[in-house]
């Protein structure tokens, strides 16, 4: 019996691990870790027959140290910030929160790349540009190559060099530019047909206007 109890458990967590975003949204994480405790360890005799607290308290911390894994994101961040490198932060973390684990810009960052109150998302890479970077971009588009492309300057095929922009988006972003009149911030972009918020995302650290 104590061995169908702990059998019961590890399929109660493998159910848990499977199910993981459904019982995150039904808010019934809390629900199934009182289940396995009242169901399985609540009922009268259980420790008369051999149950043994040890196999509750470890499967209390598989729950417990998964959930907290869950809740940190992975981010690379790179360029102009004191110490580059991969960082653990909270879900809901913006970009000035993972900046300051970096340990903040250097002298010739040029902060206004970036938009540091984003929320930033799980395995993305955030560039912070030098000053020298943001005025060739204004200045000449160009001559970009892997820096800033200005939006307002920019050629189609300059456009294609944007992570997830093929031919037809890049024109689709240029007509708009010639229809409506050069795009006053980069969030404008998602006023281009086929420009969502998950395309504006993964390509907001590389243009500027």
């Amino acid at each position: 019996m104590v061995k169908n109890g702990k059998l019961a458990i590890r399929k109660v967590i493998k159910f848990m691990q499977g199910n993981r975003d459904y019982l995150k949204r039904a808010g019934l994480i809390v629900a199934a870790f009182l289940a396995i405790a009242l169901g399985i360890f609540g009922i009268p005799g259980y420790h008369a027959l051999g149950g043994n607290s040890d196999t509750f308290a470890h499967a209390e911390d598989e729950i417990i140290d998964e959930t907290a894994d869950e809740q940190l994101l992975c981010v690379y961040i790179c360029g102009q910030v004191n110490n580059p490198g991969v960082y653990y932060v909270s879900r809901g973390s913006r970009v000035c929160d993972v900046v300051q684990q970096a340990n903040g810009l250097t002298d010739f960052a040029a902060p206004e790349t970036l938009n540091l109150a984003r929320e930033v998302k799980d395995g993305e890479q955030i560039i912070v540009r030098s000053v020298d970077e943001l005025s060739l971009a204004y200045s000449d588009p160009s001559q970009n190559g892997s820096l800033l492309i200005n939006i307002n300057g920019a050629t189609a095929e300059q456009l294609e060099q944007l992570p997830g922009v093929g031919p037809s988006l890049a024109q689709k972003i240029v007509s708009y530019r010639n229809a409506q009149g050069a795009f006053t911030s980069i969030d404008d972009l998602k006023n281009v047909s086929g420009i969502g918020d998950k395309k504006l995302d993964s390509i907001r650290d590389y243009v500027c206007v």
